[in-house]
């Protein structure tokens, strides 16, 4: 009974994952056995009853796809910390929990710069429509740290607007997390919040048995990609055919005479112009973010990577 309890203290592990870790140890307990324990010391929160998605949805390999997204806020005043998550969606390996004041650009790059030094770069990023990657001034567009991204050669997959099924792992992961800190009770000082998230992911990624997993944990199925982190930006050549022009300073390209605003946070880029018609997809390196309609002389955010296949561009699923 002691163990069972010790080992549902720090982070609020259900049944399953407790039995699991005792089987591993030699001690042949039941799930419900472990359950029935919980239950008669009162340890089961109500979130824990609940039935299992019957079916789940993974990308095929480590390094996929990357959810990103703030979990927050945890604690008040001046322990108030807004956090920021990073989990692999094939193996739902954290990759980095960042204690935060703020979410100003530049203290969120150089944690994902941290992300990406340790375990390199992804191939896709998924993300919501918020700051500090997502721009809802000037017609909404892409930010500064997106552009980060996509000098990467990152493709960036933007969730659905108020649909937080999209992120659902991550989700999850916020849930489980907060359960943890909220059992270890907030930190004397804001400066204590790193080391208990940095705790955390350690048990989380190399202890925890996960159910979606089949009990292995998350570091049995994550492997660091191969794809490495560059300090500086590898150049970009677009494919013949499309027209090259630079966005000015106040994030406008001219087309027919006319200045079409595109995205400020590309100033003195490079962006490639399709035409299509009436239309000009603008594209920066390997994505489509702007549209521009030469009848109504309008501008339309439109976010879309693209594939090149035998010269042609196609958009990517």
């Amino acid at each position: 009974m002691e163990r069972i309890l010790a080992l549902r203290a720090s982070d609020g592990w259900g049944a399953r994952k407790i039995a699991h870790l005792l089987w591993e140890q030699g001690e042949r307990v039941s799930v419900a056995t472990v359950h029935r324990t919980l239950l008669r010391h009162g340890a089961v929160h109500r979130l824990d009853r609940y039935t299992p998605a019957w079916t789940r949805f993974e990308q095929p390999a480590p390094n996929d796809l990357l959810q990103a997204d703030f979990k927050g806020p945890l604690g008040r005043g001046e322990l108030r910390d807004e956090l920021l998550t990073v989990l692999d969606d094939h193996s739902r390996f954290a990759l980095g929990v960042f204690a935060l004041r703020d979410h100003r650009s530049e203290r969120v790059r150089d944690c994902f710069i941290q992300v990406f030094e340790r375990y390199g770069l992804p191939r896709q990023l998924l993300l919501d429509h918020g700051t500090p990657w997502w721009n809802q001034q000037n017609g909404w567009g892409l930010a500064r740290l997106a552009i980060f991204f996509i000098q990467q050669d990152i493709e960036l997959v933007f969730g659905r607007v108020r649909h937080p099924q999209t992120h659902g792992k991550i989700e999850r992961f916020h849930r489980t997390l907060a359960r943890s800190m909220t059992r270890q009770g907030w930190p004397a000082t804001w400066e204590q919040w790193q080391p208990r998230y940095d705790a955390f992911v350690d048990r989380y990624n190399q202890v925890r048995p996960h159910e979606a997993l089949a009990m292995q944990r998350p570091a049995e199925r994550y492997q660091p990609s191969e794809r490495r982190y560059r300090a500086e930006v590898a150049p970009w050549v677009y494919p013949p055919g499309l027209t090259v022009c630079w966005v000015d300073a106040a994030g406008t390209v001219r087309v027919a005479g006319h200045r079409y605003f595109v995205c400020e946070a590309l100033v003195h880029q490079e962006v490639a112009l399709e035409v299509i018609g009436q239309q000009i997809l603008v594209r920066f390196r390997n994505m489509y973010f702007r549209e521009l309609n030469l009848t109504a002389r309008t501008t339309l955010p439109f976010i879309y990577p693209v594939s090149e296949i035998n010269g042609h561009l196609l958009p990517m699923s």
